[in-house]
């Protein structure tokens, strides 16, 4: 068993050109949208989120499937976690078979997030959107910031809230400290050929 480190980015773009797919026996996303909360707070306080296990198909090209050509590794552990950092950065994954039921999800599993927690308290606060928070401009989608651009969004809230402009670089800075997502580590652990026999008795 090999081990090695990817990016959170690296993981999303993976799962949406298809490089990264599921087998067939893997069970569909079933986290609620607390978990998927939660797996955000964890990656924002660089608290330990477990691996992930994946089979490299790459040199064995019976493997590969007409659904999916590109596919390189198959994930045995980790699919409900990387369903959630899709959602958080809003790409569907490639084996996610219709855009209404993805479009569906993104707005039940969206995460949202303080920028302008009380003075006495610098952490950035994460929950789930309600109504009072969709009218808080101090509270932002965890997806907009790390989807758009950070200059446009800090003007935002500013604006919105009607907040000092001395706020404009704290709020940059928060912003870009999100940002940082992108670049939080996992640990992978690739599965070699003795794995194959798994994978044709459990897609039978």
């Amino acid at each position: 068993m090999e081990v090695s480190q990817a990016t959170v980015e690296s993981i999303v773009e993976d799962a949406v050109s298809g490089k990264l797919n599921i087998p067939a026996f893997q069970r569909n996303f079933v986290w609620n949208p607390e978990q998927v909360k939660r797996l955000a707070e964890s990656l924002y306080w660089n608290y330990p989120v477990g691996s992930f296990l994946w089979w490299d198909s790459s040199k064995y090209p019976q493997a590969k499937t007409t659904q999916s050509p590109e596919t390189q590794f198959w994930i045995l552990d980790g699919q409900q976690r990387t369903v959630a950092l899709c959602l958080i950065f809003g790409r569907k994954p490639y084996w996610w078979e219709d855009t209404e039921s993805w479009n569906e999800a993104l707005e039940r599993y969206d995460v949202m997030v303080n920028i302008l927690p009380d003075e006495d308290d610098d952490r950035l606060e994460f929950a789930l959107p309600n109504p009072v928070r969709r009218r808080d401009p101090r509270w932002i989608s965890l997806r907009r910031v790390l989807t758009e651009g950070i200059g446009s969004l800090a003007r935002e809230i500013i604006n919105k809230g009607k907040f000092d402009e001395k706020l404009t670089k704290k709020v940059e800075d928060r912003l870009e400290e999100l940002k940082k997502f992108e670049d939080e580590l996992y640990l992978l652990s690739e599965l070699d050929m003795k794995w194959t026999m798994l994978l044709r008795y459990s897609s039978a």
